[in-house]
């Protein structure tokens, strides 16, 4: 986090590479240590032992704290990339939902499902009205097929 409450897209990173060169330097402690312990007499390591580990631990920490760099930049790098990438989808997006406001999608679906329920009321009442027409007029066929059995 910044000062200011606002995230820092670079913050993991810095993390990250803090921890590993605080690792890559203590690796480098180590190897100069065994190497001192030596010169000084207070290791009990056959000489040969304790130059090829304190060098081979002090060029082992070189190379991690080369990593470690090395790491540090890709990880910055594709924390721009991947920032200019959302900043493009965003701007995307607005240009998007601007053009859409501009248009009323809503309304063509509200005027287009008015329309179509219109169009179904009305085959709906004239197919209603056709079938009762020929009804009332079946009606009085029937009734007068009904008196002639009467009589």
């Amino acid at each position: 986090m910044n000062f200011n409450g606002t995230p820092n897209p670079n913050g993991r990173n810095i993390a990250m590479a803090s921890l590993r060169a605080v690792v890559a330097c203590y690796i480098i402690y180590l190897g100069g240590k065994i190497i001192s312990d030596h010169v000084k007499g207070e290791s009990e390591m056959a000489p040969w032992m304790c130059w090829f580990f304190g060098i081979l631990f002090i060029v082992a920490g070189a190379a991690f704290l080369f990593y470690t760099w090395k790491r540090y930049k890709k990880d910055k790098a594709e924390e721009a990339a991947k920032a200019a990438e959302e900043a493009a989808a965003a701007a995307v997006s607005e240009e998007t939902a601007e053009e859409s406001a501009e248009t009323p999608t809503e309304e063509l679906v509200e005027k287009t499902a008015e329309e179509s329920v219109s169009e179904m009321v009305e085959e709906s009442v004239s197919e209603t009205v056709e079938e009762s027409a020929e009804a009332v007029e079946e009606i009085p066929e029937e009734a007068q097929e009904a008196e002639e059995e009467k009589l």
